[in-house]
């Protein structure tokens, strides 16, 4: 989930329902097919990735559903329409629903304790359900905090009484209620609620009463992919940028953090059933999508949703990413129109392509997102891209680095880095640093964000870290 294995301010507090859908006029769908097959393209060209399925939802029409390249490489079966691929966290949109309906049901209150539902976990009693929704319990990722985690869960079937074993000696993260801080355990904990409260097992009580009415007729979970028949396989890149199959997650880590498998088609079909109240009430879907302040501050997020504002533009979204699989579900209230990318490579960026769709759809969209931010600095940004090309060179200078982020450019990660973005590079240096903003860390750090352009209308998002010392403390890089 990559927020499974990874996790703004808002002006949206609900998105706008989705219409019916009905048949897409041939203009708009052959608008939109171009737009799509371009992206894929570039997709696969550059981010290496073996497969994709896109979805695009226009004023209510699928006016998409369409699979590009191949589900399994060794085999060459190409990806279809019916191609299953691991969700990730966008099974947490799900996890969250499921919770409002047993509340509308009566079965449970947001303000009620974990430890009334999970005693397993001690520090439970202090943290409501609330505050797993939002992210704000302060415990800790079972996936990501403990040491060797992911090898861990890599190598068997996992269990809620094995998840928490990895945390069980990791005091909370800070005071619930008072911070936001992605954690996968909240939702491997609400979907053990869910399960307990309905008295069935989780993927039961989703498939009865989320897959159902949403008419999502091809979804399924981790634990079915063995008998699944059209089950995508993922693929990470090696540092020499060639694919291998990738690991697998078992169901009993994941459950409500994301254990969903699905396709595209189905999950346009749950934006659609979600946003029209089909799933629960119209008061709850405005609830879902508007994301908590804190200190008059947004967090960003909502239950199971990112409340975001791109380039000007609002979007209502979850994203994923599992070993081998990477995923996005974005919905454009103001646009009408709703982009889901599923991908076999969990090394790659689904955002950038569907917002490159988007930018190809919407004009003034396209051209945000090429205008600077105000206030640059020109020396950071001298110095950022100085320290970017060196690192994707494998030259760096390290006495420009924190020691912290030194010690984590090993050899290993430097090759990777060069060679992740080897074939953009050999196009010639970038053409454009664009500055989108900057953040202000708790420690006195600055995060600056950047979009950068090449040759042949492809883009990288570049995220630089400026240490109180003056130097640089993480420099991260995904297609944009």
């Amino acid at each position: 989930m990559r927020a499974l294995l990874t996790g703004a301010a808002a002006i949206l507090c609900a998105a706008a329902p989705v219409p019916a859908a009905a048949s897409p006029s041939p203009s708009a769908a052959s608008t939109v097919a171009v737009a799509a097959a371009k992206a894929a393209r570039y997709a696969r060209d550059y981010q290496v990735i073996p497969g994709l399925q896109i979805a695009v939802v226009r004023d209510g029409r699928l006016v998409l559903d369409a699979g590009y390249g191949l589900r399994n490489v060794a085999s060459g079966e190409p990806v279809t329409q019916n191609t299953l691929f691991e969700i990730g966290s966008i099974t947490k949109q799900f996890t969250a629903a499921a919770i409002l309906q047993l509340k509308e049901r009566g079965k449970l209150k947001l303000t009620d304790r974990l430890g009334q539902y999970v005693p397993e976990y001690p520090r439970g009693k202090d943290i409501t359900i609330e505050q797993m929704l939002h992210m704000t319990s302060g415990i800790p990722d079972h996936i990501n905090d403990p040491p060797n985690a992911v090898k861990t869960i890599s190598s068997s079937e996992g269990s809620l009484d094995a998840s928490l074993a990895l945390i069980a000696n990791m005091p909370l993260h800070f005071k619930p209620g008072t911070r936001s801080e992605y954690s996968n355990t909240n939702y491997l904990l609400l979907g053990a609620i869910v399960a307990r409260v309905s008295h069935m097992p989780f993927h039961d009580y989703i498939s009865k009463n989320l897959f159902a009415p949403a008419h999502m007729v091809h979804s399924a979970f981790l634990n079915n992919e063995s008998s699944l028949a059209d089950m995508a396989t993922g693929y990470e890149l090696t540092p020499k940028t060639t694919l291998k199959v990738a690991g697998h997650i078992g169901y009993g880590w994941s459950g409500g953090a994301g254990s969903i498998v699905s396709t595209a088609g189905d999950v346009a079909s749950w934006d659609e059933a979600f946003f029209n109240g089909r799933i629960v009430s119209a008061a709850d879907v405005k609830l879902a999508t508007a994301p908590l302040y804190i200190d008059g501050k947004s967090t960003g997020y909502a239950f199971g949703w990112n409340v975001d504002n791109v380039d000007g533009l609002p979007v209502v979204s979850h994203d994923g990413g599992m070993l081998g699989f990477t995923s996005t579900n974005e919905v454009f209230p103001t646009l009408g129109l709703s982009v889901i990318v599923l991908s076999n490579n969990g090394d790659a960026s689904p955002e950038a392509i569907a917002k490159g769709i988007v930018a190809e759809l919407n004009a003034s969209f396209a051209r945000a997102r090429n205008t600077s931010a105000p206030n640059e600095n020109a020396a950071t940004s001298t110095l950022i891209a100085k320290v970017w090309v060196q690192l994707h060179e494998g030259t760096v200078d390290r006495s420009l680095l924190t020691a912290a982020f030194s010690n984590e450019v090993t050899p290993r990660v430097a090759a990777f880095m060069h060679a992740h973005f080897a074939r953009l590079l050999r196009q010639g240096p970038p053409l454009r640093w664009i500055y989108k903003g900057k953040q202000l860390g708790d420690d006195g750090s600055t995060t600056y964000n950047y979009r950068v352009l090449f040759k042949g209308d492809v883009a990288l998002a570049v995220s630089a870290t400026i240490a109180r010392n003056g130097k640089v403390a993480a420099c991260d890089t995904a297609f944009d």
